[in-house]
């Protein structure tokens, strides 16, 4: 259990923006690869027209935040979730060593707090008779291999997620969020 939240709101870009410019911790759905809204509003936030937007914050400053969304008629509350963990699934494949190092310091480094690394495999081979390292060689002389899953609770999980986005070689599936809707957070 985590005392995370997820709102999604109804707004334009400019009045979520500040709403949320003094909220720290805050993870926005587009910081974490996820869409609010339907495939017709996923289209509009194509051409630059965001009418939602998904947010995930501490418990308590959701509160604070929902106050103030209540009392701003440009704002709509859409659905309000208390976050319970949240996962990813990843592949990798790198074809040199340094490149290797870096998702291993990833697998096998410390995780961040509440984050745990579920079914981790690597491997490397290592082709004696292939030659150089190029990208589209038919045969690498060193091929490293991993995936399994992260799973945890926010924010680690969530840190864990943007930079391994940024690792190369390194493909993550979505992220998936479980928790359950609520009413409200109470006072």
């Amino acid at each position: 259990m985590t005392d995370w939240t997820e709102i999604l709101l109804a707004g334009t870009d400019q009045t979520v923006d500040s709403l949320v410019a003094d909220t720290e911790p805050l993870f926005r759905g587009e910081d974490l690869a996820l869409h609010a809204g339907s495939f017709a509003e996923r289209c509009l936030e194509l051409l630059g027209a965001k009418p939602h937007h998904l947010l995930y914050l501490p418990a308590d400053q959701a509160r604070e935040l929902l106050r103030r969304i209540h009392d701003d008629p440009d704002l709509r509350l859409e659905r309000l979730r208390e976050v319970h963990s949240a996962s990813f699934a990843f592949t990798a494949e790198a074809y040199s060593r340094p490149a290797a190092a870096k998702i291993k310091k990833i697998l096998h480094g410390d995780l961040p707090a509440g984050v745990s690394l579920i079914d981790g495999k690597d491997s490397e081979e290592v082709d004696p008779e292939a030659e150089g390292v190029e990208l589209y060689t038919p045969v690498h002389k060193y091929t490293y291999h991993a995936s399994g899953r992260f799973t945890g609770t926010p924010p680690g999980l969530f840190e864990l997620y943007r930079r391994i986005r940024d690792v190369d070689f390194v493909k993550e599936k979505e992220l998936e969020i479980e928790g359950r809707e609520v009413e409200g957070l109470g006072a």
